[in-house]
């Protein structure tokens, strides 16, 4: 990964379709490169349609949940 590529992960996306939005658009505007990762734990959340991609996630209070946000960035 070069200095201009990066991607991002937002956790508990929900309903942050604005925000999601807004750093797709930050990326094209600076030419960065990467991904904008949305992770929920349900598939029909609206962000899971704003990012680049939707990974599922147990709830937060789930003891795999960590792990799993681990397994998802590496």
């Amino acid at each position: 990964m070069n200095a201009r590529e990066m991607n991002i992960l937002f956790t508990s996306s929900g309903r942050r379709v604005s925000l999601i939005r807004k750093f797709k658009e930050a990326y094209a505007s600076r030419g960065i490169q990467g991904k904008v990762v949305t992770a929920d734990n349900k598939p029909t959340a609206p962000a899971a349609f704003a990012g680049d991609k939707h990974v599922l996630v147990p709830r937060v209070a789930d003891p795999r949940y960590v792990e799993t946000l681990l397994a998802i960035c590496k």
